[in-house]
């Protein structure tokens, strides 16, 4: 007989409570759109959920050190698949900022099979995996636009109802 035994991930500790946060995971990098989700993310006023970033990549360093003091966002370097996918499945929105004409981001597709909504740039083929009209996309290198996306989270029940939407 042939026996399987999960290596299971029952608790990755951030110091945070499931579903005070968003994700971005993947490089860190220019082309990503990091260092622009980061300070768009900053220009939040009175936004309870933190921000993490997990992954590592040429630009983690210099993003950590000028963020050393900001106890909203959390760098977790580079994690194991199974700590990504555990940090999604709690978390309470994935985030991409992608400067890249992408497919089919993996972190989105993860998220969507999870019930976790994304908030994602409309270029590429990235689109074509949500339902449309999501309210959660918006225009690439678009800072007006993505900052109207992150301030959408403040209504929990489209964030609910878009994730099934997605997971559908």
């Amino acid at each position: 007989p042939i026996s399987i035994y999960e290596n299971k991930i029952d608790y990755f500790d951030l110091g945070i409570k499931k579903d005070n946060y968003l994700i971005y995971a993947g490089l860190v990098s220019e082309e990503k759109g990091v260092g622009l989700l980061i300070s768009t993310y900053n220009l939040l006023v009175n936004f309870e959920k933190n921000l993490v970033i997990a992954g590592d990549g040429p630009l983690l360093n210099e993003l950590k050190n000028k963020y050393k003091d900001n106890e909203k966002i959390i760098f977790t370097g580079k994690l194991t698949n199974k700590e990504v996918l555990y940090l999604i499945k709690n978390s309470y929105t994935t985030i991409t900022n992608t400067c890249l004409y992408e497919g089919q981001p993996t972190l989105l597709s993860e998220a969507s099979k999870l019930a976790i909504n994304s908030i994602y740039p409309s270029s590429g083929g990235i689109h074509e995996f949500f339902p449309q009209d999501n309210p959660f996309a918006f225009k690439t290198n678009n800072e007006i636009d993505l900052l109207k996306k992150l301030k959408l989270l403040r209504h929990e029940d489209i964030v609910k109802d878009q994730a099934q939407k997605n997971k559908k």
